[in-house]
């Protein structure tokens, strides 16, 4: 046998036993890596995902909410952030005040 033949053989062998060892089926993901977030803190701390619970807020609006935050989630008034309008600013606010009167 040829020495320069071998190193495959044993690579293919080691390939085919790791494959009959290896689980048939991926380890599924957590739906949620940490709890959703209060609805009277979303504006400080909720994900685009979070935000986008809020009427009138899409996935652009969300992010530029989460853009527009400071580093301990401190907000610029709503009318600042770009893209948030009186109107959406309107929603948010009465959003915020219903989710801070529901914690109470």
């Amino acid at each position: 046998m040829d020495p320069h033949s071998a190193p495959p053989w044993i690579l293919i062998g080691f390939l085919l036993v790791t494959a009959c060892f290896l689980p048939l089926a991926p380890t599924p993901i957590p739906r949620r890596i940490r709890a959703p977030t209060p609805a009277h803190k979303l504006l400080s701390r909720g994900t685009v995902r979070e935000l986008m619970s809020i009427d009138s807020l899409g996935p652009l609006r969300a992010q530029a909410l989460v853009a527009a935050r400071g580093p301990h989630g401190e907000l610029p008034p709503l009318e600042e952030v770009p893209g948030i309008g009186p109107k959406t600013a309107a929603t948010i606010r009465a959003h915020q005040e219903r989710s801070a009167n529901w914690t109470e």
